[in-house]
């Protein structure tokens, strides 16, 4: 509960700084892609310990696919069609592979 929580609050931080610069479905894009990344990382650990599993409650906070769907559905109510599939299809598609690549990277450089 308490990695959950404060995934959370890194979110909230992390898409406040970066929607200055960028529209709000950009940052939502990047805190995904980059959970993807640490929870893939993540992985290998989750079994072994308690801090793990705790850490994996950040990575469930941090990410926000409810705002991600949100983002994309108004998109699509603002007829901007491209841009929302883009959208979608961009965050699953990088979301993988960042999560394997995290994962593969940990299973190599920290198992091996």
């Amino acid at each position: 509960m308490l990695g959950t929580g404060l995934g959370a609050v890194a979110r909230f931080k992390l898409t406040n700084i970066f929607s200055q610069f960028h529209k709000k479905f950009i940052a939502t894009f990047v805190v995904n892609i980059v959970g993807c990344l640490i929870a893939g990382c993540l992985l290998p650990f989750a079994l072994s310990n308690w801090f793990s599993v705790t850490t994996l409650g950040f990575v469930v906070g941090f990410t926000t696919y409810s705002t991600f769907n949100n983002e994309a559905s108004r998109l699509l109510l603002k007829k901007q069609n491209k841009l929302s599939l883009l959208y979608v299809f961009s965050s699953y598609l990088f979301g993988i592979l960042l999560f394997l690549l995290g994962y593969l990277f940990t299973k190599t450089v920290v198992f091996n």
